[in-house]
């Protein structure tokens, strides 16, 4: 079972070697998030936007909300909007939360459990184990680690490091089946056979100060918030990359600030930089033709690149060194022109909602700044955006570090 960011879910068949697609009746309400897919006795799937487990029986997903009839007893205070990921295990969902806290919940419990090693400076990614086994695994990102945690004391029974050639890695995913644990470190699979617990090969190493994140990351730190008012990263998940956008079936490509924003609030320059792109002379797109494009993207089933490009409304975009791009979108107006050159802190533009429906309809509502990064992109439409292809959370993770 696959689940994409566009909450589609693929069923590949192996014994056909087929994939088929799995057809679920979206709320028009709300958009869902589904965060992760787990496969047990049944198929759950974990949709944080609305604090609801779906599980999958005879190709038929049903919805089971706490204080249904199957989970009569859960606390409905439960809040499972930071999930990260979970694993469940005879009617047990061990869920993995930001801030490393591990959050079960079943018929007669809910409770939560902090599982954070002293030395890790990072959330962990993902959690794994199977019925057979005594431990649950998480892979610790950045922190270059496995951690294994008692399914029964919720306490650390080892902390194992990963090396290749004496170099530490990050360890981005895991999954056990049987007597095999599948790890995704760096950019190599590990696959050990005859894994047994606790006889886990642990590093000869206690812990590792390694910075673990690529140059490419590290030649980019520094950045500070592109808002003359602004002081923090926002702290919600679905303003920032690899969120889904499913009213034009497409993908979030940066940060969107929303708080203390209106059309007189200036856009700063990120760093120093030339200005590569300044619409001055920005025409709104019509109501019309606005509406044919997202009709088109429904139809579609995607958002391309060069309608999201559309769709960012008025922008300015800085080149800075070491191949880093900043894109500034929905601006009410700009203040730089082409070939301008930039110190950190200049004003380029004013927040707005231009390209937006509001801004289309001309209503004053809605106004943010929508601010990507993007290195090492040589795209025409600037498709490859700091966070394509990796999970909401480690893409946070990697903006909170570059903006130090």
């Amino acid at each position: 079972y696959f689940l994409d960011k566009l909450n589609l879910i693929y069923v590949y068949d192996l014994k056909n070697k087929s994939f088929s697609k799995l057809n679920f009746n979206q709320y028009k309400d709300l958009e869902p998030q589904f965060i992760s897919i787990n496969s047990s006795e049944n198929i759950n799937i974990l949709d944080n936007s609305r604090n609801k487990i779906f599980i999958l029986n005879n190709n038929q997903l049903s919805e089971h909300k706490q204080n249904s009839s199957k989970f009569s007893s859960f606390n409905a205070d439960t809040n499972l909007t930071d999930s990260i990921d979970f694993y469940s295990e005879k009617s047990l969902f061990y869920i993995l939360e930001k801030g490393n806290i591990l959050k079960l919940l079943s018929k007669n419990q809910s409770d939560e459990y902090s599982i954070i090693q002293k030395n890790d400076n990072y959330g962990y990614l993902k959690i794994n184990s199977n019925n057979k086994l005594k431990n649950l695994y998480f892979s610790g990102g950045y922190n270059g680690n496995i951690i294994a945690v008692s399914k029964f004391t919720k306490k650390i029974e080892g902390v194992y490091y990963l090396y290749l050639k004496n170099n530490p890695l990050p360890v981005f995913d895991l999954f056990i089946k049987d007597k095999i644990m599948y790890i995704l470190a760096g950019n190599y699979i590990f696959i050990f056979n005859d894994f047994i617990e606790n006889k886990f090969k642990k590093s000869l190493f206690n812990n590792t100060s390694k910075n673990l994140f690529p140059d490419s990351l590290n030649n980019s730190k520094g950045f500070k918030i592109p808002l003359d008012n602004g002081d923090s990263l926002p702290i919600h998940s679905t303003v920032f990359p690899g969120a889904r956008r499913l009213y034009r079936n497409g993908i979030h490509e940066g940060i969107d600030f929303f708080e203390n924003i209106y059309s007189s609030t200036p856009v700063i320059a990120t760093k120093k930089g030339i200005v590569i792109r300044s619409d001055i002379n920005y025409k709104e797109i019509s109501i019309s033709e606005h509406k044919k494009i997202l009709d088109n993207c429904q139809k579609l089933g995607f958002t391309s690149p060069q309608v999201a490009n559309k769709l960012r409304g008025r922008q300015v975009v800085i080149k800075h060194e070491n191949n880093i791009i900043s894109v500034y979108s929905h601006l009410s107006k700009v203040n730089v022109k082409i070939g301008d050159i930039v110190d950190e802190s200049d004003i380029v533009g004013y927040a707005g909602n231009s390209g937006t429906t509001d801004g289309v309809n001309k209503k004053n509502k809605g106004l943010h700044l929508h601010f990507e990064i993007h290195i090492n992109d040589k795209s025409k439409d600037l498709e490859y955006y700091l966070g394509k292809y990796l999970s909401v959370e480690e893409t946070m993770q990697i903006y909170r570090q570059i903006f130090d």
